[in-house]
C-alpha cells in the first residue's frame, strides 16, 4: 500500500496495514505514520488484528465556571450515546475534570436517595426501641426532618454547594439528631404522670442535662478544633457545618420537642419505665395499724403503689 496515497483504503486493507500504520515513525517516506500520534490510541486483541479499542481526541470550547463544565460534561454524554447509537459499539467521553463534576449530574437524586433512606432506617429502628410506639416515632421524625430543613436553609444563606461532602454531613445529620431526641421522647413515653406538660418537664428534667453534656459538649469540644484548620474545605463543610448541626439539634431537642410534647405527645405509660425511673419519682409510705397495745407496724404497700428498687 502506498503510505502517501490520498485514496482511501479498504476495510480489509486497514485491517492488514493498520498495526504496520502505528509503528510506522513520520518520515520522508511516509510523513503521515501514526506511531507517535496514534500508537497509544488503539488496543489490539490477542493476535493483533482484532482491534478491542480506541479513542479519538477532541475538544472542549473554553470553560470558566461551574456551569459551563457540568454543560460540557452533559453534551458530551449525549453525544456519545448518540454515536453509539449509530455506530453499534459504545463509546463514551473522558476528561480529567469530568471526574470531579461528574456528581453534579445526580446530586439531587442522590440527596433524596440517601436523605429518603435514612429517615427510614431511623423511622424503623425507632418504632422497635420505643415499643412500636408509632406516634412517637413519628415525633422523632418529624423533629429530625425540620433540623435536615433548617441545615438547608443554612445552606442557601452561607451560599453552601451541594456536593458529596455536603451531601454526607446531611446524612450525617440524621444520626446526629435522633440523638437530640430519642432519649427525651423515651422518657416522656415512660412517665406516669398525669398531664403531657407535667411528662415534657419531666423529661426535660431528667435527661435535659445528659443531652447537654453527654451530647452537646463533647461534640462541641470535638468539633471547635477545627477552627484552626488552615483548609477551606475543613472549614465550611466541616467546622461550620458540624456547629450548626450541634445548634439547630440541641435547640430543636431541648426547646422545640418539649413543648410540642406538652401539646401534642403520645399518652403515659406507653412505654414501660426504666429501671431507675420509678425509685427518682415515688415511695412507699409506712401505715400504722393497732395491735391493741398501740404498736406501730411497717404495713404493705398497695399493687399500685411503687416499691423503690433503691434503698
Amino acid at each position: 500500500m502506498n503510505c502517501i496515497s490520498n485514496s482511501r483504503p479498504s476495510s480489509k486493507e486497514f485491517t492488514e496495514y493498520l498495526e504496520w500504520f502505528l509503528l510506522e515513525n513520520p518520515g520522508l517516506q511516509c510523513a503521515t505514520g501514526g506511531h507517535a500520534a496514534f500508537n497509544a490510541s488503539v488496543t489490539f486483541a490477542p493476535g493483533g488484528k482484532t482491534v478491542l479499542a480506541s479513542n479519538v481526541m477532541t475538544y472542549h470550547t473554553i470553560l470558566t465556571t461551574s456551569a459551563e463544565y457540568i454543560s460540557a460534561l452533559s453534551h458530551a454524554r449525549e453525544l456519545a450515546d448518540n454515536i453509539s447509537q449509530a455506530m453499534g459499539h459504545e463509546v463514551f467521553p473522558y476528561s480529567v475534570f469530568y471526574v470531579y463534576y461528574e456528581q453534579y449530574l445526580t446530586i439531587f437524586g442522590d440527596f433524596f436517595l440517601n436523605i429518603g433512606l435514612s429517615l427510614a432506617a431511623v423511622y424503623f429502628m425507632t418504632i422497635i426501641l420505643m415499643g412500636f410506639n408509632v406516634w412517637a416515632a413519628t415525633i422523632i421524625l418529624m423533629v429530625v426532618l425540620m433540623v435536615i430543613v433548617n441545615m438547608l436553609g443554612y445552606f442557601w444563606l452561607l451560599d453552601i454547594n451541594a456536593n458529596a461532602v455536603s451531601l454526607v454531613n446531611l446524612v450525617m445529620t440524621v444520626g446526629i439528631a435522633v440523638e437530640f431526641c430519642a432519649h427525651i421522647v423515651r422518657w416522656y413515653c415512660s412517665s406516669e404522670l398525669e398531664t403531657r406538660v407535667e411528662r415534657a418537664r419531666s423529661a426535660l428534667e431528667e435527661m435535659g442535662s445528659s443531652v447537654v453534656s453527654g451530647i452537646t459538649i463533647t461534640k462541641f469540644l470535638g468539633v471547635f478544633v477545627l477552627l484552626f484548620a488552615k483548609s477551606q474545605i475543613f472549614q465550611i463543610y466541616y467546622f461550620r457545618m458540624y456547629m450548626m448541626m450541634l445548634l439547630f439539634g440541641s435547640l430543636h431537642g431541648l426547646v422545640f420537642l418539649p413543648v410540642l410534647l406538652s401539646y401534642v405527645g403520645p399518652s403515659k405509660g406507653t412505654i414501660l419505665p426504666p429501671p431507675w425511673g420509678s425509685s427518682r419519682t415515688s415511695s412507699t409510705v409506712p401505715s400504722r395499724s393497732g395491735d391493741g397495745n398501740g404498736s406501730v407496724g411497717a404495713g404493705t404497700s398497695s399493687p399500685s403503689e411503687k416499691t423503690p428498687l433503691l434503698a
